[in-house]
């Protein structure tokens, strides 16, 4: 049986936001696609780079050591604030032999014989570049209106 992780993360700190939802999406897949999951790492952070998210480090080191096939995440900013980190999380996988399901994307980075896809890795660095702007136009926005006021 193949065996999973789940790393399930929010953007805020407390009880405004809840990983209960990606667990929950994530569990659901896991289970259609037996996939025996191992751990579910949470993290409730604020904007951090990827070496202050611990949870995530935890996630990806407990991965490696204890050989887990594949990790879960509901979206591809889960793993990074830009494209860069974002980019370092998947070569760091990949590197390891560890396969990645994106839930949004409904994407993964290795093919049934666990050999990196062609398509997954342009898709991955299409998409995050993509959030990585349109995070850039918001702070633009909003950096833009509280000079009006």
């Amino acid at each position: 049986m193949t065996t999973g992780l789940i790393y399930a993360r929010v953007s805020s700190i407390g009880d405004r936001q809840s990983t209960e939802r990606q667990v929950k999406d994530l569990s659901e897949y896991a289970k259609y696609k037996e996939i025996e999951i191992h751990k579910v790492f949470e993290e409730h952070s604020g904007a951090k780079k990827n070496d202050e998210r611990l949870v995530l480090c935890e996630a990806m080191e407990f991965c490696k050591e204890k050989r887990i096939s594949i990790l879960l995440v509901s979206e591809l900013s889960r793993l990074g604030r830009n494209a860069f980190e974002v980019l370092a999380s998947v070569k760091e996988l990949i590197d390891c032999g560890i396969n990645l399901y994106i839930q949004k994307e409904q994407l993964t980075l290795l093919d049934e014989e666990g050999h990196p896809s062609l398509f997954a890795p342009i898709m991955i660095a299409t998409l995050s570049t993509c959030a990585q702007l349109e995070r850039d136009n918001i702070s633009f926005r909003l950096q833009s209106g509280r000079k009006r006021l």
